[in-house]
């Protein structure tokens, strides 16, 4: 029996190394001229170092395919006639999933019967090409492998310079020492609201993400001297951008984990159709587990999130891609105490109040972007999208008093009532259009210039009790839109392969008090070695500040509103 079970035990861990021998996946993408938007044909693709050599050449849409790659992390070298040479390490390959890439390449400037350029690694490179700055590419991968991370694409950017996040546990992003707030998030490249999970008023962060890790790509995070497209912000820019799904075969994943727990699907709409979908659901795990009775969550959060892209290419009509977020939600914490909660109102410190906290939020973003080539070297973008978030905020003071005998002694103590204290209800809807035109001059002159209208609605009410006397104080009432209209001009140079300048004007239109601001922005890049690049910028920049600055009334000890 021993024997026996010695040999049993020697399969159960040889198992998994014989069948992870020979595991492969297939690599499949498309590469595009990254100024243009067009695809390159005949692009070369290899991974290096592999015996036999394996690579592939790219089709008449830019497309290319490499089967039968070993699992685990491979680099690739792109190449193609007149353009530089490119390398992409630490491609994370496994048998489970096709792995799908995007990738640009960008024409040398010198024309030359033969031209050698050695290949570098730029880790960390913007996907923008525009910004030369204080920017930064946050790969999925690095995300779900940053310690602490909890897949949250917020709390890796902690780790760059001049960066760092508060101490309370949530995932704001302060950026040289400026206000949360003032962090500008975008989705596909449209500005959205807060995409966190029990989020504050007024604020850009929360507890929970609500971006889920298994539907992002590369994204660009910027904390400074943004490049002439980024206006309304002053602290940094974090544009998330979602992946396609598979435009090949259907896959489906399912994630279970402390946090929570999710659904994913991907695949075409049929077959030999480049369009794709891919869709992704999730419920917190605490909150699964107490609907189910298994635990008593008492003040535990719950909250689920949906996100979606939807990709639809045509032949003559261009690309169109839809998208959209949702979050929703809530906690209640009873009894609680100024050491666990800094709750709004007057009576939290009073021996004989007790408290209960109620918060619910929620958040929803959608949107459409359409690209189209207007001629050989330019394209056109144009994007509408709809954001809508809303937060509650609700305090219950709940009065004890003390029962005594007929000797004064103590009994027992009663809760006599429950009143809704502080009650604060913000809705915001926001409505955005743009419209930019991309062109390529030459190998060393692109251009951009860009349109884009917003209409912010904002529905806020906001009131507590006021001292001893049950009188509800009102702090804010309104319901009012704002519209901004935002121009931009950009134009990079390149004055050699090593030096780059981009240079631009953007403008900031309030429609409400009709104030406007021209900001000049300026960008230098020289890289000295394949190792070393010396940087430079500047920028002159403005924020809107929240709505209720605009419209909130303050009600003075005399009784005067200001």
């Amino acid at each position: 029996m021993k024997k026996l079970s010695t040999t049993a035990l020697l399969i159960l861990l040889l198992t998994p190394f014989v069948f992870s021998q020979g595991l492969t996946q297939s690599v499949r993408g498309k590469i595009i001229d990254i100024d243009s938007q067009l695809p390159l044909i005949g692009a070369g693709v290899l991974i290096p170092g592999t015996d036999p050599l394996v690579g592939a050449i790219t089709d008449l849409n830019g497309e290319f395919r490499l089967k039968n790659v070993p699992v685990g992390r491979i680099t690739l070298q792109l190449s193609y006639l007149g353009y530089e040479k490119k390398t992409i390490p630490n491609i994370v390959v496994n048998s489970g999933k096709e792995v799908i890439l995007d990738l640009s390449m960008q024409e040398s400037i010198f024309k030359m019967h033969e031209v050698v350029i050695t290949a570098y690694e730029n880790k960390g490179q913007a996907i923008d090409e525009m910004s030369l700055v204080s920017a930064r590419s946050v790969s999925a991968e690095e995300t779900s492998r940053y310690a602490g991370g909890v897949n949250d694409p917020s709390r890796i950017v902690s780790s760059f310079a001049g960066v760092a996040t508060a101490q309370d546990g949530g995932n704001n992003i302060i950026v040289r020492g400026n206000s949360p707030k003032y962090i500008q998030w975008r989705l596909e490249g449209v500005q959205i609201s807060n995409p966190n999970h029990f989020a504050d008023q007024n604020s850009a962060g929360g507890s929970i993400s609500a971006l889920n890790n298994n539907l992002l790509a590369t994204s660009d995070f910027y904390t400074g001297a943004f490049s002439p497209e980024y206006g309304d912000v002053l602290s940094g820019v974090y544009d998330i951008k979602l992946r396609a799904g598979n435009n090949e075969k259907f896959e489906s994943t399912f994630g279970f984990g402390l946090l929570g727990t999710d659904f994913t699907v991907e695949g075409p709409f049929k077959k030999g159709y480049g369009g794709s979908y891919l869709v992704n659901y999730r419920y917190s795990t605490a909150g699964i587990a107490g609907d189910l009775g298994l635990v008593d969550l008492g003040g535990i959060p719950n909250f689920q999130d949906a996100a979606f892209k939807v990709l639809l290419p045509t032949k003559k009509a261009g690309i169109f891609s839809i998208f959209g977020l949702s979050g929703l939600s809530d906690f209640v914490f009873e009894d609680v105490t100024p050491e666990l909660w800094n709750t709004p109102g007057d009576a939290s410190m009073r021996a004989d109040i007790s408290e209960d906290f109620k918060k619910e939020s929620y958040l929803l973003t959608t949107g459409i972007n359409h690209t189209i080539n207007v001629s050989e070297n330019s394209y056109l973008k144009t994007s509408l999208s709809y954001s809508r978030d809303g937060i509650t905020d609700e305090v219950f003071e709940l009065k004890t008093i003390d029962i005594l005998n007929s000797d004064g002694g103590f009994l027992r103590d009663s809760v006599s009532s429950r009143t809704l204290n502080f009650n604060s209800r913000l809705r915001n809807s926001t409505y955005q259009g743009a419209l930019t035109l991309h062109s390529k001059l030459s190998a060393k002159d692109k251009i951009q210039v860009g349109t884009k209208y917003s209409l912010f609605a904002f529905d806020f009410d906001q009131s507590r009790l006021q001292g001893d006397v049950p009188r509800r104080y009102t702090l804010a009432n309104f319901n009012e839109t704002v519209g901004t209209v935002r121009n931009f001009i950009s134009w990079k140079h390149r004055l050699n392969e090593d030096i780059t300048l981009v240079t631009g004007v953007h403008n900031m239109n309030v429609l409400l008090n009709k104030k406007s601001t021209i900001e000049p922005r300026l960008a230098i890049n020289w890289k000295l070695n394949s190792t070393n690049s010396v940087n430079a910028g500047y920028g002159n920049h403005s924020n809107m500040e929240s709505i209720h600055n605009y419209f909130a009334k303050v009600e003075s000890e005399d009784g005067t509103i200001s």
